[in-house]
């Protein structure tokens, strides 16, 4: 009896131990069950682009208990994310976003149910990449789809390699804020290759392909000029909103012919780099060789003709500044605007140390406006400029028309401004006008034209340099 009592109470003894193991594991799974499943990091910086990737871990779950696990990826060009095992996301940062951030969505499916369910929706919040980025820009239509505000976020676009525009229209980023690089690669076009650009450009060479005969209607440059306005013609129709283009270049033939196909009393407006330099824009250390010819066919009339090497319009206080001409500008046009730098750089634009050596000349045998090598006309600021090419007025094309014109402030403020007297006289003047001295215009006599000397206010150690055709601007492309 005793020996059936104690095999009882060790029997008992032995039942509440499992009863206890079971209820300390079963308390221990209850009490793992009950946590939230959550990620071990909700917010990812990124150093840069370049960073090591970074792994978040699905946390309070067994992974045997883990079904399925799917990432949804805010921004596949910032960063991407990827499962690694059965619980683990390994993001990697693939471009700088240091002014944005984005999300990626988690999604774990459970083989049993934790409190009831089957599924939980997880998110890493906030994924930044800090830094900058370069990136490569291959074809036209990868130029043509560049993502906006890319300055803001610390991205250069760079040309890996000529860019072949021939064929597709212009592009507007205007309000972009696109920062391009063009590595000194080409863009060949045969039509303007931005119609507004905002933002930075540097290093390219435009080649220009324009041959408009307007009799055919389908030609790209016939269907700009054609409309009741005709838009700008050059490689960018407008530099806007404090954009700048530095270092670029341009080359090639500008050819436009107008027949009775369009309308009469329309205004042509070319420019060999740029058409109009608008709100605060700047062109600096470029270079333009462009060839430009404007010819009226059949009798056409052309209301206005304005046409200049650099950009027919400088306005709203834009600056064009160590920038060279060196093409040529010929048209038919009697009364066209022409000019090296700008046709008109309005009261408060901005020229200095800038050079024409190009030739700019009418041939029609009317004696129409005279063709100048810096401006035509307008007003603004104007220092350390030079004119060696073959025009009618080195300085201001069109006619000065009374003394009272500087006195009035009608005509630019000019200072430390020269022209080579064997090129070009400094201005036209209307032929009831006796010539008159004006303030900061000089003459420069061939014994004077190689002396450094000479050019008062040129700075001969970074900006120009003396060769055997005169005084040059060292930094605009070769």
């Amino acid at each position: 009896m005793d020996m059936i009592k104690k095999r009882r109470k060790i029997i008992g003894g032995g039942i509440f131990i499992l009863l206890l193991v079971a209820a300390i594991f079963g308390s221990s799974k209850d009490a793992y069950a009950a946590k939230k499943v959550k990620l071990s990091k909700t917010s990812l910086t990124f150093a840069s682009d370049k960073a090591k990737a970074q792994t978040v871990k699905v946390q309070n779950i067994k992974t045997s208990n883990i079904k399925s696990l799917t990432i949804t990826n805010g921004n596949t060009v910032w960063f991407s994310a990827k499962k690694k095992g059965k619980n683990q996301i390994v993001v990697t940062p693939k471009r700088s976003s240091p002014k944005q951030t984005t999300s990626i969505m988690i999604t774990v499916e459970f083989k049993k149910p934790i409190k009831g369910n089957y599924r939980e929706y997880l998110n890493i919040n906030n994924v930044r990449v800090k830094g900058s980025s370069n990136i490569a820009v291959k074809t036209a239509k990868q130029l043509c789809n560049l993502e906006k505000n890319c300055t803001s976020n610390r991205w250069t676009y760079y040309l890996a390699n000529d860019i072949d525009m021939t064929g597709v229209d212009p592009i507007d980023y205007r309000y972009a804020d696109l920062n391009i690089d063009g590595k000194g690669h080409k863009i060949i076009s045969d039509r303007p290759v931005f119609d507004e650009y905002s933002g930075k450009i540097k290093n390219v060479e435009f080649v220009c392909n324009y041959n408009c005969v307007a009799s055919d209607k389908d030609n790209p440059i016939t269907k700009l000029i054609s409309g009741t306005f005709s838009d700008d013609i050059a490689p960018i129709s407008t530099l806007a909103v404090n954009a700048s283009m530095i270092g670029c270049k341009s080359t090639g033939t500008i050819s436009i012919n107008i027949d009775s196909n369009i309308k009469d009393y329309i205004d042509i407006q070319v420019g060999g780099l740029v058409g109009r330099n608008d709100y605060v824009a700047t062109i600096k250390q470029c270079k333009s060789e462009v060839n430009i010819t404007v010819t009226q066919l059949n009798g056409v009339n052309i209301h206005n003709a304005y046409i200049a090497g650099i950009a027919w319009s400088n306005c709203n206080k834009s600056t064009i500044a160590e920038c060279e001409f060196a093409g040529s500008i010929h048209t038919n046009y009697p009364w066209g605007s022409l000019a090296g730098i700008t046709v008109t750089n309005d009261e408060a634009g901005i020229i200095y140390d800038c050079l024409n050596s190009g030739e700019i000349k009418l041939t029609s045998s009317v004696n129409g406006w005279p063709t100048g090598g810096i401006m035509n006309g307008g007003r603004g600021t104007v220092d350390r400029v030079l004119n060696v090419g073959n025009v009618d007025a080195g300085i201001l094309g069109g006619q000065i028309l009374d003394e009272d014109d500087e006195k009035n402030g009608q005509l630019p403020t000019l200072t430390n401004v020269y022209y080579w007297k064997s090129k070009s006289a400094a201005v036209q003047y209307r032929d009831s006008q006796k010539p008159f001295a004006i303030s900061g215009v000089n003459g420069v006599e061939e014994a004077e034209q190689f002396n450094e000397a000479t050019y008062v206010g040129f700075d001969f150690t970074n900006i120009w340099k003396m060769t055997d055709q005169g005084p040059k601007l060292k930094n605009v492309p070769a």
